[in-house]
């Protein structure tokens, strides 16, 4: 399992940004208290066509280059699945302990 200030990385540019997301895959998965092995953390992220800068709306990856810590962000459909999500994310502060 990914130290958990890890995740944050993605989760602050994210938040600075303004742009909605959730957590989903094997991080959600321990937040919600199920452990698991996971080697990064997934993201569902609501995007508005003018920052979609690729002919594919599908999924994409990025790597932190210092720790090699992956996140996988998946494009938000406009269906009911999706809006269900958000609709009913909660949000959790992490706070990093000294």
């Amino acid at each position: 399992m990914p130290e958990p200030e890890l995740s944050l990385v993605f989760v602050r540019p994210l938040n600075r940004l303004g742009i909605r997301y959730i957590v989903s895959g094997g991080v959600a998965s321990i937040l919600y208290g199920e452990p698991r092995l996971t080697n990064d953390v997934d993201f569902v992220v609501f995007l508005k066509e003018a920052e979609i800068a690729r002919p594919s709306k599908g999924r994409f990856n990025l790597i932190h280059a210092d720790s090699s810590f992956k996140a996988d962000f998946y494009m938000a459909g406009r269906d009911d699945l999706n809006a269900w999500a958000f609709r009913n994310s909660r949000k959790l502060e992490y706070r990093i302990k000294p």
